[in-house]
């Protein structure tokens, strides 16, 4: 019996729109994937990493999405949040860290430039 091992990466939050790459490692046949509103755009073996490679296209309406990967009567799924820029960029932690990640983390900002680069910002000293 062919069995699906694992999915060793997914994203947990995507952008509307972008393609990313699904890694499925059997042992053997091609795993049948249902993919919901993601567009597959391709698929291929790697000798290398012993995995399947889906292509994937994310829906252009943001919402929670469910891939599920079947080999024969197994299977698997992961959750993946499909957002739009503005979702992306509002801030929220997750597991202990803020999202989207600024430098210093946690930290005010200020500029660390040394010369100016639009014509409206001013000038900052470096600390």
């Amino acid at each position: 019996m062919t069995k699906v091992q694992y999915i060793p990466w997914s994203p947990r939050v995507i952008m509307t729109s972008r393609k990313f790459r699904l890694p499925v490692q059997t042992n053997g046949a091609c795993p049948k994937l249902e993919t919901g509103e993601f567009q597959i755009i391709d698929h291929r073996w790697s000798e290398r990493d012993q995995a399947f490679f889906s292509y994937l296209k994310s829906p252009m309406e943001s919402g929670d999405c469910t891939i599920i990967v079947q080999v024969e009567d197994q299977s698997e799924q992961v959750s993946v949040q499909v957002c739009h820029l503005d979702q992306l960029r509002n801030p929220h932690e997750y597991n202990g860290v803020y999202w989207p990640r600024r430098w210093p983390v946690g930290q005010p900002w200020h500029s660390t430039k040394t010369r100016q680069t639009l014509q409206d910002l001013p000038i900052s000293t470096p600390n």
